[in-house]
């Protein structure tokens, strides 16, 4: 099944794609190889994941016998001889239902399931933590910081303000129905909608006030602004807060501040009581990025999945919006609930905070690593690897230490991956 896979969606001698056949027999993590290493577009992408099979290899596989109730039997300790399809793709293929007639539709689902960061329930393939676990320094930034993230500025302190910048990146519907704008807009077309953009342009009216410009301030103004407001004028009192009136001429006591212009420094979102989450062309792992500050996180419920979210609950660890068959207007009773109840609403943006700090780490991530390469390997009905690549195998230290590391840019993207246990 790995091979047929590979053969459709993977890289091999004769051509390159950005999913990578992957392997474990006898303990120890293998790889097949490309033709050459920078054949692979997504390369980079795969740094974290070698650098946690070798990990794995390390201290779940040979010699790790006796340690514990799973043993594969065949010198591997923790870990079963299993080979696996490993993308890097942000779309993923899904699969129709098979009528009694289909055998397209048959065949496609003999093929095995690739192991990615994200997928729908219209796809069988299999999760695994998403790469920018390791690129964005997860463990040793942002899990190591949360304490200070949450001192920055106390909940008091932080602004009423729905904050979030973006990049512009259009979603792929990958066959579905795709996604509805305000009042039942239409935001998708030939493939791909439009979501940040048309959330951005609808949420304008909701922005915060600004400063008046410099030629209007008196000399005091712009010396008493912090430095992390930038252009927003807020009123010290807290009660003013409630009688500034938006741009939607309503009084709510928050506002929307989101944009695809402008990059923030990641610990300066601290400064807003409420953090926008927004997927991209695929799944975003920001969610799991802002969840570890301590703010309120409000995501959008786009379909998307990640290997953890059946642990993350709506009005638990964070506030849901954007549901399948609506638009995002729902972001509006979402805001005014948090105001109206702002000791709850602290509750649950502590609670995603946790959330992250005990499921997302990195003892965590590669626990469940270890339970899916031993779950899928239970359900192999032959013993892997299949022949068709096995004698092009090679281990993956190997090749770790003769191509990875003497490559310029991929060995230092390798070393600097985040990789905490």
């Amino acid at each position: 099944m790995a091979g047929n896979a590979t053969l459709r969606w993977g890289t091999t001698r004769l051509k390159a794609s950005n999913g990578l056949l992957y392997a474990f027999r006898g303990g120890r993590a293998y790889f097949l190889p490309p033709r050459s290493i920078d054949d692979v577009d997504h390369m980079p992408l795969h740094m974290p994941y070698m650098k946690l099979f070798l990990h794995m290899e390390e201290v779940y596989g040979r010699g790790a016998e006796g340690k514990g109730a799973y043993d594969s039997g065949d010198g591997g300790g923790y870990l079963p001889n299993v080979d696996f399809l490993l993308s890097t793709e942000d779309t993923f293929p899904t699969y129709p239902r098979i009528g009694v007639n289909d055998s397209a539709a048959r065949r496609l689902r003999m093929l095995a399931p690739q192991f990615r960061y994200n997928k729908n329930n219209r796809s069988q393939d299999l999760l695994v933590p998403i790469f920018h676990f390791g690129h964005k320094r997860y463990d040793s930034f942002l899990l190591a910081n949360v304490e200070a993230a949450t001192r920055l500025h106390p909940w008091a302190e932080r602004l009423p303000i729905a904050f979030g910048r973006f990049t512009s990146y259009a979603r792929a519907t990958l066959g579905g129905p795709g996604r509805l704008g305000a009042d039942g807009a239409t935001i998708c077309a030939k493939g791909s909608c439009k979501v940040r953009d048309h959330f951005c342009e609808w949420a304008e009216k909701f922005a915060p006030p600004r400063a008046p410009p410099p030629s209007q301030q008196r000399p005091s103004d712009a010396s008493h602004r912090s430095s992390r407001q930038s252009d927003l004028e807020f009123p010290t009192d807290k009660a003013a807060h409630a009688m500034e009136v938006d741009r939607a001429g309503t009084k709510r006591g928050w506002w929307i501040d989101v944009s695809l212009h402008g990059k923030v420094p990641f610990m300066d979102h601290t400064l807003y009581r409420y953090l926008v989450h927004l997927d991209g062309v695929a799944l975003s792992s920001r969610l799991e990025q802002l969840l570890t500050l301590g703010s309120l996180v409000v995501k959008e419920e786009s379909g998307l999945i990640a290997f953890y979210h059946h642990l993350l609950r709506p009005h638990e660890h964070y506030l849901p919006f954007w549901q399948q068959v609506s638009g995002p207007e729902d972001i509006v009773p979402m805001l005014d609930w948090a105001v109206k109840h702002d000791a709850e609403a602290r509750r649950i943006a502590h609670a995603g905070q946790a959330f992250a700090v005990r499921y997302l780490n990195a003892q965590a991530r590669h626990c469940y690593v270890l339970w899916l390469l031993q779950g899928y390997a239970s359900a192999l009905r032959y013993k892997p690897p299949q022949p068709r690549f096995a004698p092009d195998l090679v281990p993956l230290g190997e090749y770790v230490r003769k191509h990875v590391l003497q490559h310029d840019r991929l060995g230092r993207i390798f070393n600097e991956s985040d990789f905490r246990h």
